[in-house]
């Protein structure tokens, strides 16, 4: 009996296995699970506390972790290829300060290097003026008046005209420096002006 018919008269489940066997070794014809699609594989684990955390590839081809990773098991020393989002922590010894009147930081040693990292005049008189920040160096009070000896070193200025306000941002800070062998022991930041200006500063000591 020729092999299709002895498969006919077979009982219909060998039937059907038999007949997939003779296909497959005949045409060669395998049947495989298509790979995932990019940006759908996961890899799932379950953290001790119960969380389930998921890595998956992205459409760019990136790998993405959701949950925490620690590295803290990796040597000091890590290689980062691309780009690294960081938020900057706030300076030690900084200051944010606004002021009416002219002193804006007081009260210093004279050793201090002060460092503006924004800097605003609000102007709310009728009369346009010229506003200057100065760092002061001498011997003065805590208040910043003068007792004896002064040095001024320059800081950021800028017109101001009736009714506005001029900021100005810093992405490096500008530095405001000691002279070379301030008299006195102490310093202070102050702003000056001959328009009652409101000046708001940020920055730190250095």
């Amino acid at each position: 009996m020729h092999l299709l018919e002895r498969l006919w008269t077979a009982p219909r489940v060998w039937r059907y296995v038999a007949v997939a066997a003779v296909v497959f070794a005949v045409t060669g014809v395998g049947v495989r699970a298509a790979p995932p699609a990019l940006g759908t594989f996961q890899i799932g684990w379950l953290t001790p506390n119960g969380a389930t955390n998921v890595a998956h590839v992205d459409s760019n081809g990136n790998l993405q972790v959701g949950g925490t990773v620690n590295v803290g098991n990796l040597p000091s020393t890590q290689q980062v290829s691309g780009t690294v989002n960081a938020v900057p922590g706030q300076p030690s010894r900084s200051f944010s300060v606004s002021s009416f009147g002219s002193v804006v930081v007081g009260g210093q040693s004279a050793s201090v290097t002060y460092a503006i990292t924004s800097l605003t005049f609000a102007n709310g008189t009728a009369t346009p003026a010229s506003a200057v920040i100065e760092g002061i160096y001498g011997d003065l009070t805590s208040d910043c008046q003068l007792i004896t000896g002064v040095a001024q070193s320059n800081g950021p200025a800028a017109f101001v005209p009736a009714f506005s306000t001029v900021n100005l941002v810093f992405p490096q800070p500008f530095i405001v420096a000691p002279p070379p062998n301030p008299p006195g022991s102490a310093s202070c930041l102050v702003s000056l002006s001959i328009a009652n200006i409101i000046t708001s500063v940020v920055g730190y000591r250095l």
